[in-house]
């Protein structure tokens, strides 16, 4: 068994398949760190929030990170953390497609196309053309 270095194929599948990571965000010097449920596309994560505490501090400071990890045991599993910029998808005529696309991931990813969302904060998160930790044990 060993800890070893997930390459970046193995990281964007890793987030294809998955629908639930842990979002960080700071302000000032403090952390904060939530759960959110999301939807990945190559060069973007869409997750979707309501008005609170995470929406100000992302708008304060956009840098964030997801971390996202698949645990089959204490002995077989797999991490990976992004790094990217908060972008707010404005409920405006200009942004209409896109929020609908974004709904219509995450519609799919978190309830399997069963529920629908209602309109809320959609939250866009750029991917960095890196992964900044990836690892996993086997």
């Amino acid at each position: 068994m060993a800890i070893t270095q997930m390459s970046q194929e193995e990281c964007r599948d890793l987030l294809v398949h998955a629908s639930f990571g842990r979002l960080a965000c700071v302000r000032k010097t403090k952390p904060y760190v939530v759960p959110i449920y999301f939807a990945y596309e190559r060069d973007r994560i869409y997750g979707f929030a309501t008005l609170g505490q995470k929406i100000e501090w992302m708008r304060s400071n956009p840098h964030v990170c997801l971390e996202v990890d698949d645990v089959q045991s204490h002995l077989s599993w797999r991490s990976v953390i992004v790094t990217g910029r908060y972008e707010e998808i404005p409920d405006t005529p200009g942004h209409s497609n896109q929020r609908l696309k974004a709904q219509k991931l995450l519609e799919q990813r978190y309830c399997g196309g069963i529920l629908r969302l209602h309109q809320t904060s959609f939250v866009v998160v750029k991917v960095v053309p890196f992964f900044s930790a990836s690892t996993s044990m086997k």
